[in-house]
């Protein structure tokens, strides 16, 4: 049994798919990286988001009667 292929175009297409496969693989890998620090970056920011939600500074709120 030989397991690479004897003709030109054979060993041609295994070349090409050999290397389709390992750009898809790579862009795989680092795509599942920059998700994941994007997910953990995103989750830290939550609390502050909340925090800076509630907490607003004078000028930011509205005078309850005539305008300051």
């Amino acid at each position: 049994m030989r397991l690479l292929p004897r003709s030109l175009f054979g060993r041609l297409m295994l070349v090409l798919a050999s290397g389709l496969i390992l750009a898809q693989l790579l862009s795989a890998a680092i795509n599942f990286v920059e998700r994941d620090s994007l997910l953990v970056r995103a989750s830290g920011m939550q609390p502050a988001q909340r925090i800076a939600d509630i907490v607003t500074p004078r000028s930011r709120r509205a005078c309850p009667g005539a305008c300051c």
